[in-house]
């Protein structure tokens, strides 16, 4: 690795845990309304309207610190990218969709918990632009930083399951299921998302990207130790793929 490199990877280091009290503010908006989603949609029924309070409020307090957790795990991958090829990176949330993540749980009466998580902004840093020719943002490095916040979700649920199959614990399970839903909804193509981020730069990967994200959340649904070998097949497929765009320099 070179002096260059290495240096890099010491900055993107440092900074991919650093947020503003904008960024923080934010995230803590994307958390809170993710835990009410994932909390809420279970008592959200035909015909129901009774709540069990204590219930709710356990599982929204457990839906919110796992998503505290998930979240950073998912933004920190995407500002240790961005920051390692050269960009100032900032989480960006869209105003209106935690509120209309909301209003879709409850008109699908629970059955859609739609996340909106938010995305990574990149602003090239001159600094790290000297004596290279790519003075401006480059879509394919979007792509990429879009791409790192999955991809560590899927590290962190090849951790999880073996725990799970192992323990039975109901956190772990609650835990695998919350990124499976992060998992679906971050490829989706929506205003400052990360499959915003691909679809602009290749139809084709984004379309490869979402299939791949939707067979593993359908994976996610039943964790056996059959589920997950395929889990680690399909996560080995897509390692295989990510590396050969990358060399191919097609896209």
């Amino acid at each position: 690795m070179s002096i260059f490199k290495t240096s890099m990877f010491k900055y993107a280091f440092r900074n991919m845990f650093k947020m503003t009290r904008k960024e923080l503010i934010q995230f803590f908006v994307a958390v809170v309304f993710s835990g009410l989603i994932l909390s809420i949609g279970p008592f959200i029924k035909w015909g129901s309207n009774k709540i069990d309070s204590t219930v709710w409020l356990q599982g929204f307090l457990l839906y919110t610190t796992l998503f505290i957790i998930i979240y950073l795990i998912f933004i920190a991958a995407q500002k240790f990218l961005g920051a390692y090829l050269g960009y100032t990176c900032t989480f960006e949330l869209w105003n209106y969709g935690p509120v209309i993540g909301l209003l879709i749980t409850f008109m699908t009466y629970g059955l859609l918990p739609f996340l909106y998580l938010g995305n990574i902004h990149l602003k090239e840093d001159m600094k790290f632009r000297l004596g290279k020719f790519r003075n401006y943002l480059n879509i394919k490095d979007m792509m990429y930083v879009g791409m790192a916040g999955p991809a560590a979700i899927v590290v962190l649920v090849l951790i999880l399951q073996p725990i799970y199959i192992a323990t039975q614990a109901q956190f772990i399970h609650s835990a695998i299921i919350a990124c499976a839903w992060v998992l679906l909804f971050s490829a989706l193509p929506l205003p400052k998302t990360n499959g915003i981020n691909i679809i602009l730069k290749s139809r084709l990967i984004w379309v490869t990207y979402f299939v791949l994200s939707l067979i593993l959340f359908l994976l996610l649904q039943k964790i056996t130790i059959f589920t997950y070998a395929a889990f680690i097949v399909i996560a080995i497929t897509i390692w295989f793929l990510i590396g050969k765009v990358v060399k191919s320099g097609l896209f």
